[in-house]
């Protein structure tokens, strides 16, 4: 199954950074380390794509730290972007002003689209402030879909917006406060299964 859009793939994902985990002689061979490890310095390259531009980034010392063919590999790629230089404590302003650009392509893209899908990652309520304005959230856990109301999710998240940000809060604090107004379960099947799955869900969001 080949996926066809016909918006520009970088408004698609606007905010992108590349995490590489250092050499791990560096940390005396104890993998475990990783885990400790900050979001910040493991950051390599991060991308910001708007509706006029897009920019690259790269951050010299999370660079230096990986190993040889790693860090060659991360060179061959910056030759053709044309990277601007970043440190780590620069980083956290150049993702918070990605996320309003982000914002800014979320609203481009619904205003072309009747049905649009936001993904987030990580476990995260949400990746940026805009993308709480839903009219329905889908969970998707290991064998089980739940579906919640847009309005309910908003609502629980913004309890914490005092503290953090929806990108710093996640599903596990959330969705204990809510009830699904549907639960699909579903079995290690094929291509089709997965469809059927797909089906069962869109039935529900369009009968909300």
């Amino acid at each position: 199954m080949v996926s066809k859009s016909i918006d520009r793939i970088e408004l698609e994902s606007p905010l992108v950074a590349l995490l590489m985990p250092p050499d791990p002689e560096r940390l005396g061979w104890k993998v475990s380390y990783y885990t400790g490890i900050a979001f910040h310095n493991q950051t390599v390259v991060v991308r910001v794509s708007g509706l006029r531009r897009t920019i690259h980034y790269y951050i010299p010392e999370n660079l230096k730290r990986l190993t040889n063919p790693l860090r060659r590999e991360v060179e061959n790629f910056l030759r053709l972007v044309n990277p601007e230089p970043l440190s780590v404590d620069q980083l956290e302003e150049v993702l918070s002003s990605g996320r309003r650009i982000a914002d800014e392509a979320l609203s481009y893209i619904k205003g072309l689209h009747d049905f649009v899908v936001i993904e987030s990652y990580s476990n995260y309520a949400a990746p940026t402030f805009k993308s709480l304005d839903v009219d329905v959230v889908i969970a998707v856990a290991p064998g089980k879909v739940a579906l919640f109301k847009g309005e309910d999710y908003r609502k629980a998240t913004s309890l914490y917006f005092n503290m953090k940000s929806p990108w710093l809060i996640t599903t596990e604090d959330i969705l204990p406060l809510l009830k699904p107004i549907k639960i699909v379960e579903f079995g290690p099947k094929g291509i089709e299964g997965v469809f059927d799955l797909v089906a069962q869900v869109v039935e529900a969001s369009s009968s909300l």
